[in-house]
């Protein structure tokens, strides 16, 4: 980030972040939520001068963190500015080198569809590469989320209707996708000796 400026919402410092991070996991914990994972809302908790925070709560609470491998192909990195990719690798291969799952790519709700819901998602699941991918959907069911965002609502709503469908399921068999969910890595995290 050498010479350019850095936006305002990225001046954080690293000890508020993890004050923040950490309150909201405790925060989940005390509801009695079970929780799966940990995610990085809108990505920015994968920012590179953030990731080592985020690796370090999954350590500390047993929950495996959202990685993926390239983060110039992670849909947050194209609204963040400039990025120091060279200390997110770095930070990446750490966590592969201590077994933290690391994901090759994350697929998310296609926003810019052009065409129906289930032409989008059948190309999405075609996609789908050898390795581990992270599926990031979301589908609301007709109501909330037409007063939140009536453009884009018919996204959600249409996905939902559609993952109600046979269809998913016979395209997890058409490309033999193995399902294999965040709460069974979790559990894993969990049961291994550390």
């Amino acid at each position: 980030m050498s010479g350019t400026t850095v936006p305002q919402a990225r001046k954080a410092h690293p000890d508020a972040v993890e004050a923040e991070l950490r309150a909201q996991i405790e925060c989940a914990i005390a509801a009695g939520i079970d929780i799966t994972h940990l995610d990085a809302h809108m990505g920015t908790a994968q920012m590179p001068e953030f990731i080592a925070i985020y690796r370090k709560l999954g350590r500390e609470y047993r929950l495996p963190a959202l990685l993926v491998k390239d983060l110039s192909g992670y849909n947050p990195a194209s609204y963040a500015g400039e990025l120091d990719i060279a200390r997110y690798d770095a930070e990446i291969v750490t966590a592969q080198a201590a077994g933290e799952p690391v994901f090759d790519i994350v697929l998310e709700t296609p926003w810019a569809r052009k065409t129906d819901a289930q032409t989008a998602y059948h190309a999405m699941f075609a996609r789908i590469p050898e390795g581990l991918s992270f599926l990031s959907l979301h589908f609301n069911t007709v109501g909330d989320f037409e007063a939140i965002n009536p453009p884009d609502a018919h996204l959600r709503t249409e996905e939902y209707a559609l993952f109600k469908t046979a269809r998913v399921k016979a395209w997890i068999s058409e490309f033999d996708i193995e399902v294999i969910g965040m709460r069974g890595m979790r559990d894993e995290l969990r049961a291994a000796k550390i």
